[in-house]
């Protein structure tokens, strides 16, 4: 059993460069006096340990910021470069895509317009004829090939309607179409694909126009 320390008057306890509270007392064991030492060296170091990582937390914090910011700017920098190199491309696209939609508005409308114009009247079925050559060359623009086949079948369809009255016909197609090479130049643009049905319609157009008018 250690022995108790009679008096120790203002006495300073420096361990490891730190300076620990001055004890003052009479008959302190010696067991006391070391469990005060390591007290206050626990809170020292306890100090120290959370004012690095208060320290090293603020650092990081900082660190992210700063990449996060940077990392958004490079974003921003990639993205612009690639929208200046891609531009012409994308407003290329969005304006062929609009005029194919455009084209394909028009389509449908000169189909119904052809429908509705439909007769037994020669002027109804040469207007009629004149919709769906119209229609074809929308939808052609439109680049849907599917309602081009139809505008195809159904012009023939006309036409060959429009050979039963010929001259009536002729009279009101050009009333609507200068001359002939408008409708031929339709034809022309036909896919390969509807190479027979291409030249049929040309040979009924022909037929039409060569007849002979009323005097």
């Amino acid at each position: 059993m250690t022995k108790p320390i009679t008096t120790i008057i203002h006495d300073t306890i420096v361990i490891r460069d730190t300076i620990y509270k001055t004890l003052s007392t009479t008959k302190i064991d010696k067991a006391d006096i070391y469990k005060d030492i390591l007290e206050n060296q626990t809170e020292t170091y306890n100090t120290i340990l959370v004012v690095f990582l208060g320290i090293i937390a603020l650092f990081a914090g900082a660190t992210y910021l700063y990449n996060t910011k940077i990392a958004k700017s490079e974003m921003i920098k990639h993205a612009d470069e690639i929208f200046n190199k891609e531009k012409d491309v994308i407003l290329s696209k969005i304006k062929e895509d609009f005029e194919e939609e455009m084209n394909m508005m028009k389509g449908d409308n000169a189909r119904l317009y052809a429908v509705n114009s439909n007769g037994t009247e020669g002027h109804k079925i040469a207007t009629s004829l004149h919709w769906w050559c119209l229609c074809i060359d929308y939808y052609r623009l439109a680049k849907n090939g599917a309602a081009v086949r139809f505008a195809v079948e159904n012009a023939i369809v006309m036409g060959n309607k429009s050979l039963t009255k010929r001259v009536e016909c002729k009279e009101k197609l050009l009333q609507i179409v200068p001359n002939i090479e408008t409708l031929i130049t339709i034809f022309d643009k036909l896919p390969d694909e509807l190479s027979d049905e291409k030249k049929e319609l040309k040979k009924i157009i022909t037929d039409i126009f060569s007849t002979t008018t009323k005097s």
